[in-house]
């Protein structure tokens, strides 16, 4: 009989293409898949071939709601972690909910982000299996190997043992009893919306359904280093979507052409999210690689962005898998989509975090030698091209790059990520 699995996810490409990459796998294995996302995803992922239906409005509608402009409401979120939690999260959970449990009917399982809060509601709410997927390292919340974002700066750095790791525990256990005094009201109002008793752990770092199937959706290179708090989960490797309309997407004829002449390209992205308030990275990227004499490609998130001249490409978006491995390196925002594609292009990468977990995805790569760290507050014309200059130059990071792209080419993630979750039928 087709088991018929619902798939929910809030958030940007980052937190959606996994998904999409996971449902189309599923499908392929005969599931009766369908996606819950914001709407403003809907026509990506019917165009992988996916259902699906909104459970949460678009970005523009939050941001007028709130009486913000774009770059406003983006700045905002990349700085206030408590601002996007109570404002984006939490102010629409209730409609969320209620909209997931609609879609739900009849489901035989839920497949969900850990922040797509209304997943573990409707899966306890319903009786039904539960896979919740970690997205980045820093889910873990790791006191041997802890977060690396400014949020965590008061723990001990990994590797954290004896008291340092004591006195980390005692900071995670704070932060999730902060958690729980901040977000708590809020959520139990959902839960007892929908029969459901109130909090037992923290928020948004935690889940409430018992025996829930554990996803790591990216490689265990990046996994934390504390056996304690991995066991259980299962890293599946990147689950890999790589499309701007949901479709396969050649590239055009001039960005092939300007991949092939000439030397390979240094390309900047901010991903899907801090395009919105990019600030003046494009403009201080493109001094730093006339400086260094080289050629680039900018990938700016803007509609119907399309110039080329002889050393500098700019695209709206370009998929990632075809576009980096030509390139000489990647300079990115640090985001888990971006940072999986970038590891599998064998490429060395400079990490320019503006948010979240993106401080921790680019330490964790920096730790394996494949690339280095340079804040979005640090990021000038004269520091880029500083830092770019040493990574191109030197031939051991070049090889440590290729050789984490061969660990992680042979990872699956999306088929493994289908095969652990119907075998919860089994």
């Amino acid at each position: 009989m087709t088991k018929k699995i619902v798939i929910a996810t809030i958030g940007s490409l980052g937190d959606l293409h996994p998904f999409v990459a996971i449902g189309a796998a599923l499908q392929e294995l005969g599931a009766n898949v369908v996606m819950a996302v914001p709407s403003s995803h809907l026509s990506k992922v019917e165009g992988a071939g996916l259902k699906a239906h909104p459970i949460m409005p678009d970005f523009s509608a939050v941001q007028n709601e709130l009486g913000m402009s774009e770059a406003e409401a983006a700045q905002r979120v990349m700085t206030d972690p408590d601002f996007l939690i109570r404002q984006i999260i939490l102010n629409s959970l209730p409609a969320t909910t209620r909209a997931l449990d609609h879609i739900a009917a009849g489901a035989d399982m839920m497949v969900g982000s850990l922040f797509a809060l209304s997943a573990d509601i409707v899966s306890q709410k319903r009786g039904i299996p539960f896979a919740v997927c970690l997205l980045q390292p820093l889910a873990f919340q790791s006191a041997l190997d802890p977060p690396r974002t400014p949020d965590f700066r008061m723990m001990f750095k990994y590797p954290a043992r004896g008291l340092a790791r004591s006195w980390n525990m005692v900071w995670r256990d704070l932060i999730a009893r902060e958690m729980k005094r901040r977000y708590a009201v809020p959520i139990n109002a959902v839960r007892l919306e929908h029969g459901l008793p109130r909090l037992k752990n923290a928020p948004v770092f935690d889940i409430e359904s018992e025996g829930a199937l554990r996803l790591a959706l990216f490689s265990s290179l990046l996994a934390p280093d504390d056996p304690a708090v991995v066991a259980g989960a299962h890293f599946t490797g990147f689950p890999i979507f790589d499309s701007h309309t949901g479709q396969r997407e050649p590239l055009d004829r001039e960005v092939d052409e300007f991949l092939a002449t000439g030397t390979p390209p240094i390309v900047f992205t901010l991903g899907s999210f801090a395009v919105f308030a990019p600030g003046s990275f494009y403009q201080r990227s493109a001094e730093a690689c006339r400086s260094l004499g080289r050629r680039a490609i900018f990938l700016t998130g803007k509609p119907g962005e399309a110039q080329t001249t002889e050393t500098v490409l700019t695209r709206a978006y370009l998929p990632h898998s075809q576009v980096f491995p030509q390139c000489a390196a990647i300079v990115h925002h640090g985001g888990i989509g971006t940072t999986g594609q970038a590891m599998m292009s064998g490429r060395t990468q400079v990490v320019v975090p503006h948010m979240g977990d993106q401080w921790d995805n680019g330490h964790r790569l920096e730790r394996l030698g494949i690339a280095r760290v340079l804040p979005a507050s640090e990021y000038s014309s004269d520091r880029a091209r500083d830092v770019l200059d040493d990574l191109l130059s030197c031939e051991a990071t070049a090889c440590r790059a290729e050789n984490v792209a061969c660990q992680v080419n042979t990872e699956n993630g999306a088929a493994e990520a289908a095969k652990l979750i119907l075998s919860t039928f089994r």
